[in-house]
């Protein structure tokens, strides 16, 4: 084949989304154990794949949103229970988020550039060792670059964005809020926002309603609590541990407990919270952990996954110090920097971790490596 050839199908993005589905196919291959969370979910989708419902340990569960194990679930009724076929999932999942990376910076920039967000997102480290965790991180980051699609579709046509908003929430509720987000870069269209946040709320009510009735709860979820008192109690390091449960059977009861803990806790020493903020901040911005742990558990041994990690890190911290400088240049667009800070806000109301900082980390590396920046914008 000719240089000229080999250029022109290297220029080409359809050959950078088939690259990233093949290399993350190939990880997807890895005999990985689901650990962690990939194991709640895939406990949970094999409950309902066998008709048990939503549930976990045998129990009926509020404790996490259904919308991925769900799906994890159809996978199964397709494949029979067989992890592989939900980190090919996955696989193909990541080639939708170098579409949507994509078609984003085109929007934006024209295709030059969009083909450089493109490659960027497509060899992504973090984002490829992620396929193999059996958990949304990956199918919520996709989803958060077309969200961000739609909001910019002109007219009515933005309340797919709404609709998009609230099949997130089913994924993971902190996306409960970002639907008013436009509010902040795009208020002389504040009823289309007002009236996909309105389509956000009616959309739970059923979840909420399925909890109240099995519960007697009106909630989403039921780990808030818990996940308030790892990030601020008396134990709180500003990152996550695994606490000690009671004996509680009720998921609800247990979250009472978590409740009046951290209610004594801050009683007790009400600056500590405070105090907190920057370590937690140091746990969300810099670590890269979760995805080579859970994305290669079982494959490697500890010493080899902490170089993994280390690495990963390193580029990380690159990653980030790039990304402040650009905010410094003012380089980086209104809308992608509230969307960076409302994700930030995560770990300083809970703890830090790199898995609150996913669902951003995609815009972050194009910011870095793209000017995000529209004509109009600049």
């Amino acid at each position: 084949m000719s240089p000229k050839k080999l250029k022109s199908i290297y220029r080409s993005v359809y050959f950078w989304i088939f690259l990233a589905f093949v290399i993350r196919i190939a990880i997807s291959l890895l005999p990985v154990v689901p650990i962690s969370d990939c194991e709640w979910y895939n406990e949970v989708a094999i409950n309902m794949h066998t008709g048990k419902g939503f549930s976990f340990d045998e129990t009926l569960t509020a404790y996490r949103m259904p919308a991925y194990p769900f799906i994890l679930s159809k996978i199964y009724d397709l494949s029979g229970v067989n992890p592989l076929c939900g980190r090919i999932f996955n696989a193909l999942l990541g080639a939708l988020a170098v579409i949507f990376g994509y078609k984003f910076i085109k929007n934006r920039l024209g295709k030059q550039k969009a083909l450089i967000g493109a490659i960027a997102i497509a060899l992504f480290p973090e984002h490829i060792l992620f396929t193999n965790a059996l958990c949304p991180e990956i199918l919520f980051a996709a989803l958060l670059i077309l969200w961000l699609l739609l909001t910019e579709l002109k007219g009515y046509w933005k309340i797919l964005s709404g609709l998009l908003a609230a099949a997130m929430v089913y994924i993971k509720p902190v996306a409960l809020p970002i639907v008013l987000l436009p509010l902040l870069w795009d208020l002389k269209r504040w009823k289309i926002w007002l009236a996909s946040f309105i389509i956000v709320i009616l959309s739970i009510i059923p979840w909420a309603a399925r909890n109240y009735k099995h519960f007697d709860h009106y909630s989403l979820t039921d780990n808030f609590w818990v996940n308030i008192w790892i990030g601020n109690g008396a134990m709180a390091d500003g990152g996550y541990f695994d606490p000690t449960d009671p004996p509680y059977k009720s998921e609800f009861a247990l979250q009472d407990y978590y409740r009046d803990r951290f209610i004594g806790d801050f009683k007790r020493d009400p600056l500590r919270s405070f105090v907190l903020i920057p370590v937690k901040i140091v746990h969300y911005a810099i670590p890269s952990l979760t995805a080579v742990y859970w994305g290669l558990a079982g494959i490697f041994s500890n010493s080899t996954r902490k170089v993994i990690a280390a690495i990963l890190t390193i580029l990380n911290i690159a990653l980030v110090i790039a990304f402040i400088l650009k905010v410094f240049q003012k380089k980086v667009p209104a809308k992608i920097l509230w969307i960076i800070l409302y994700f930030s806000t995560v770990p300083i109301v809970f703890f830090g971790n790199d898995r609150f900082r996913f669902p951003i980390i995609l815009l972050i590396l194009l910011s870095v490596i793209t000017d995000l920046r529209s004509r109009e914008e600049r």
